[in-house]
């Protein structure tokens, strides 16, 4: 939810799950000109990690700059690089 709040969009739901409701904010972004990979990594499991989850941006936008979450769900990294893109490219 907050992900919407702060960029002004309509929420899809209360609590979302997956990446469908932020596909359109990651669309826009690559239509910006970022890169945005999403690794889901198996061999992490340790307690000790990070999480398996991983999204990194990149691309013109950042002008040479990446944006980087690593965490235990796919919705807190989207969520954490998404309002960090928006803070740094879209102008609020």
């Amino acid at each position: 939810m907050k992900v919407f709040e702060e960029l002004g969009e309509a929420s899809p739901a209360e609590d979302w799950v997956g990446i469908d409701p932020v596909l359109p904010l990651l669309e826009r972004m690559r239509q910006e000109g970022a890169v945005v990979v999403m690794k889901l990594d198996g061999e992490r499991r340790s307690a000790e990690d990070n999480g398996p989850y991983t999204v990194v941006v990149s691309g013109v936008p950042l002008a040479g700059d990446y944006l980087k979450a690593e965490t235990r769900s796919i919705e807190e990294a989207l969520t954490r690089v998404i309002l960090d893109d928006a803070s740094r490219c879209w102008k609020r």
